[in-house]
């Protein structure tokens, strides 16, 4: 009797195809050119889109973040081991002060663009300049964490 329930299962298992519950579709990725500039949703995504740079691992990186801002001080010093490369005094040798120089400014450079993408839009006042004022608060932060690491930083003219 067990026999015969095994076959039977075998001959369903065999007889259906899984090709169309194998089929992908991905949804994770949404392109500037996709994106609207019509609706309060439209300017919802721009935000949202200039957001991520502080999740994409080139402004927050898992231990980059502190060290040109913090481990950089004359009474911070230890072993290679335990503060990296700035620590222990040797700044050219680490890749954090290049990653940290060059996440803000690509935060930068996304509230610039998604600034002139949501001027465009026309919905009511107070959702665009909701979204308005936090691309601006976005970018002016972002030059902030520069001054605040490497002093003085070049600015470019922008909306």
């Amino acid at each position: 009797m067990k026999k015969i329930h095994i076959a039977l299962v075998a001959l369903v298992l065999a007889s259906t195809s899984c090709k169309d519950a194998l089929k992908e579709t991905p949804y994770d990725f949404v392109g500037p050119d996709q994106v609207g500039t019509t609706t309060e949703a439209d300017a919802k995504l721009w935000v949202n889109g200039v957001l991520n740079t502080l999740n994409s691992g080139s402004f927050f990186q898992y231990a980059v973040y502190n060290r040109p801002l913090e481990v950089d001080a004359d009474d911070v010093t230890g072993k290679d081991y335990a503060f990296q490369a700035m620590g222990a005094g040797n700044f050219q040798s680490t890749s954090d002060i290049n990653t940290f120089w060059g996440g803000p400014y690509t935060l930068i450079e996304r509230c610039n663009f998604a600034i002139t993408k949501v001027s465009q839009i026309t919905i009511d006042d107070a959702s665009k300049n909701n979204a308005l004022g936090q691309l601006y608060f976005l970018k002016g932060w972002a030059y902030y964490m520069l001054v605040r690491a490497y002093g003085p930083s070049p600015s470019s003219k922008n909306p």
